[in-house]
């Protein structure tokens, strides 16, 4: 009897054993949230323009009457990465005019360089949301570039995003 109240006195705390218990937290790392990419529009002369590169991601490149235009979207952020990116050059070697613009940070300068057909001058424009860069550069002869001065003006004050 004695040994029977042993037996069963021993299954019963034998169930009380003290069990480890872990407790997790799953947190759900929120995604940051990304303004959706706008569009990028610009207006080129009639039948001057020929696309003769486009991606599919929105880099394009035209072939205009005596100037080749390049248009394209980089991601925000880095200011100094989308300068070299667009002319080859660092941000501190340019002379860049920053004002407010109704859709955010519009960034324009220009720069030449030598080319194997001769000297080129250049001219690009940023326009920064905080989240987007959109680039448009042009690149055309030096002697041209007096003789299309009023157009490419026309072409960069029509450069904007919807």
């Amino acid at each position: 009897m004695r040994f029977v109240c042993l037996v069963l006195c021993g299954l019963l705390l034998a169930g009380c054993a003290s069990a480890e218990v872990f407790e997790t937290v799953a947190d759900i790392p929120a995604e940051p949230v990304i303004a959706p990419q706008m569009q990028i529009r610009v207006e080129l002369p009639q039948d001057a323009a020929v696309c003769v590169m486009d991606d599919g991601e929105g880099a394009k490149m035209f072939l205009c009457d005596g100037y080749s235009l390049w248009i394209q979207t980089l991601p925000g952020g880095d200011l100094d990465r989308t300068v070299r990116t667009v002319s080859g050059f660092d941000r501190q070697g340019l002379q860049i005019l920053e004002r407010q613009d109704g859709q955010g940070r519009r960034y324009e300068w220009v720069w030449s360089s030598a080319g194997e057909a001769g000297d080129q001058l250049c001219r690009a424009v940023v326009l920064d949301d905080g989240e987007h860069h959109y680039c448009m550069a042009v690149m055309t002869a030096a002697e041209d570039a007096a003789s299309l001065r009023d157009e490419l003006d026309q072409v960069f004050a029509s450069f904007e995003v919807e």
